[in-house]
This record gives structure tokens, C-alpha cells and sequence, in this order.
């Protein structure tokens, strides 16, 4: 998500972003509302929390979605691991 944001702010400025994710734990964690215990993941949280505060707050929206409509994305992604 990092690249991503970081890519989208150099290439794409001013523009409205949604982020859509079926991890609830991630949003909560991303919002502050749930704790991150782990360190090397709690350092990647308060990066991309500072990456996330520099866009206005109107531009940018993090949205839990179901499981059953990423299944898609999931195949895709473990596709892209496999090789195939």
C-alpha cells in the first residue's frame, strides 16, 4: 500500500482515492481504532498512516469491502505468487 500511495501522490495529485481492502483489522489499525502488536508491522502501519494523513482528508477514503467481492483480486494476487 506504501508504493501505491506514494505513487499515487507524485503521479497523480489532487485526485480522489479510495482504497478498498476486505481486512477489518487493517482499517481499524490504519484508523487508530484497534492496536498493531507486532513491530515490524506496527512500523508499516505508522508509515502508511503518515502517507494517508498527507492527502486531504476529502480525498481520501480507506473502505472495508466484503470477502465474497474480493475473491477476484485474491485469485489474481495468488496467481501472480505461483508463477502462472
Amino acid at each position: 500500500m506504501n508504493v501505491a500511495l506514494r505513487l499515487i501522490r507524485r503521479g497523480f495529485p489532487n485526485r480522489r482515492v479510495r482504497c478498498l481492502t476486505d481486512s477489518q483489522l487493517l482499517v481499524e489499525q490504519l484508523r487508530g481504532a484497534a492496536a498493531v502488536r507486532i513491530e515490524p508491522i506496527c512500523l508499516l502501519c505508522q508509515t502508511t498512516r503518515a502517507l494517508i494523513d498527507q492527502f486531504p482528508p476529502e480525498t481520501f477514503k480507506l473502505v472495508r469491502i466484503l470477502c465474497d467481492l474480493n475473491r477476484l483480486a485474491d485469485a489474481l494476487a495468488w496467481e501472480a505468487l505461483d508463477g502462472q
